[in-house]
């Protein structure tokens, strides 16, 4: 996992691999941000899917911190191999997140509420996070946030793809997609300290919970994504 920090204060996170590449990728000879050229294509094969990021494969790990910005260059989720992860608390798998560090026992899915899982099984239970591919359900031992109740995965961690890079980057090295009706092309790591695989513009989901809070974060205005986000989402 290679890590950064923007200049506003948000944190980057990303996970590189190599340059997104693929037959279910509608390529372009250019990108579809502000002023790039080449022409258009056809619409990108499930882009705004929910996807889950490499990090929560993890079972040593946590969940992801709301000012985090992510993306996953080689993701399994994604038939464009790219989820981004633009400004989500907690964990995708775990929407409650759990009760405390240092759990011990099983974690167990609670039955008719998904996505909620306790120590014993019950609604009322000591909530937690079953750690990933563990056949006995052993909770996870890192801190987890709830989700927010007012931005959820859906808003902030879904498949995109990378619609434009730098000036200076040779064009013709890279796969570029282009954003379709209804998302934004926005440059979200542009640190010329980041690998060139993952640098440029993404897609990003249009409206006031997408393009707009990400363009305003990104700028150092975090007052409207601790808004947005509300109280922690309670099951």
């Amino acid at each position: 996992m290679t890590r950064s920090r923007r200049s506003t204060g948000a944190r980057v996170l990303a996970v590189f691999a190599v340059f997104v590449t693929g037959a279910a990728l509608a390529l372009v000879a250019g990108g579809c941000g502000s002023g790039s050229s080449g022409s258009t294509s056809a619409s990108v094969t499930g882009l705004g899917n929910a996807c889950i990021p490499e990090s929560e494969n993890d079972p040593n790990g946590g969940g992801a911190v709301l000012t985090d910005l992510g993306v996953d260059t080689q993701s399994t989720s994604c038939d464009t191999r790219v989820c981004l992860q633009a400004y989500f608390q907690g964990r995708v798998t775990c929407p409650y997140g759990n009760a405390t560090s240092g759990q011990t026992g099983t974690c167990s899915a609670v039955a008719g509420m998904p996505g909620l899982y306790t120590l014993d099984g019950t609604a009322s239970g000591d909530l937690c996070c079953p750690a990933p591919g563990d056949a006995q359900h052993r909770p996870l031992t890192h801190p987890v946030e709830a989700q927010c109740s007012g931005r959820s995965a859906l808003d902030s961690v879904y498949c995109s793809c990378r619609c434009d890079v730098p000036a200076g980057v040779d064009r013709s090295t890279v796969s570029l997609c282009a954003c379709p009706t209804g998302f934004s092309c926005l440059a979200l790591f542009d640190n010329a300290s980041l690998p060139l695989a993952m640098r440029g513009s993404y897609c990003v989901k249009a409206g006031p919970l997408g393009a707009d809070l990400v363009q305003n974060t990104l700028t150092g205005d975090e007052t409207a994504l601790v808004t947005a986000c509300g109280l922690d989402r309670k099951p």
